[in-house]
């Protein structure tokens, strides 16, 4: 069926933003998208506010939401097409560079590689780095929602969510841009690359101005291959399989010195008997000597430890609003055999 509407000129423009920058295929895709997205949320529950994007509203017809495996699960898959890039050098970087600590959580990480290394699969090239961004964003951004509903169902508790660090909230825009700056990356205006995948060496990029395209590593590709119980079984109990977390360990061990730094760190601290929240952060502070401000001590080591919760190496105990952190016995493991080979 076919329906003449007149759009003032401003939508007509927004709208078409987000067409270049590959979240709609094309105005008429935008134009049933909307549609679909205020019926869903006229006969829905989802939260007032929520903006779907492209398939979201689709998915929710009937109560029914997408698949949190729609788009990656792929294993096994014949990656053997796949041509890797070479590691990205980190000139000068040390154990003191830590990552920055929104990126808080493994599974995106996970999430952003396997979408990348189906994109190459598939297409027989690397994408435009830009590009590849916002799309594991959009992509990041349905599967997050997905989750959200998995955490709801399994009663999943605070820091054990597997939606945390997905772009799920109402403010769109926002939560789809840092996703994808931070899980993926992005080059500076000086040149410097940022984002989890490259800060990782789990991708590099390669071209110059607006034909800088991104690439997996060695490793970036090894990682996106192992099966993921989330992604690949709909196993909701934990997030990463332990050959994942092996092979994570093990590369940040040989390669990553900023992450496997920052691990080291914070294992010390919580070995030598120090296991409050306030107290680590003063011995980080102290330790590193960096000059790094109490907000961003905190911010450091709060993401920091999500990760290391998430891998396995920690655990915490709550008692009211005090939570102590103890190292798992996986971690003293990976602690002292990482101190040896340091």
């Amino acid at each position: 069926m076919r329906a003449i509407i007149e759009l003032p000129e401003y939508l007509v423009r927004e709208a078409r933003k987000l067409i270049d920058e590959g979240r709609y295929s094309d105005l008429s895709s935008f134009i049933v998208a909307s549609i679909e997205n205020q019926l869903a949320l006229e006969k829905s529950d989802i939260k007032p506010g929520t903006v779907l994007m492209e398939g979201e509203a689709r998915g929710w017809k009937g109560g029914v939401r997408p698949s949190p495996t729609a788009d990656v699960s792929d294993v096994p898959r014949d990656y053997s097409g796949v041509r890797v890039v070479g590691y990205p050098e980190w000139e000068g970087r040390g154990e003191k560079n830590w990552l920055w600590g929104q990126i808080n959580k493994v599974l995106p990480i996970k999430f952003a590689a396997r979408l990348l290394a189906n994109e190459v699969s598939s297409t027989g090239e690397r994408p435009l780095l830009e590009k590849f961004r916002n799309k594991a964003a959009v992509e990041a951004r349905t599967f997050g929602l997905a989750l959200e509903e998995v955490d709801d169902r399994e009663e999943h508790a605070w820091g054990e969510r597997l939606s945390t660090a997905f772009p799920t909230s109402n403010k769109v825009d926002r939560a789809l841009t840092r996703f994808g700056s931070q899980f993926v990356g992005y080059v500076r205006a000086d040149g410097q690359m940022s984002g989890a995948l490259l800060e990782l060496k789990f991708g590099n990029v390669m071209g110059r101005n607006k034909d800088v395209r991104i690439g997996l590593t060695q490793a970036g590709l090894k990682f996106a291959q192992l099966a993921n119980p989330v992604l690949d079984e709909r196993d909701y109990s934990r997030p990463l399989s332990e050959e994942e977390i092996d092979f994570y360990l093990d590369h940040i061990t040989s390669r990553v010195p900023w992450e496997a730094g920052a691990f080291k760190v914070i294992l010390r601290i919580i070995s030598d008997g120090i296991t409050g929240r306030e107290e680590v952060n003063r011995e980080i502070s102290k330790r590193l000597a960096v000059g790094w401000s109490a907000a961003q001590v905190n911010t450091e080591r709060a993401g920091t430890m999500a990760r290391m919760f998430q891998l396995g190496l920690l655990d915490r105990n709550r008692d009211g609003i005090r939570v102590e952190y103890r190292a798992t016995e996986r971690g003293m493991r990976w602690w002292r055999s990482a101190t040896r080979e340091g």
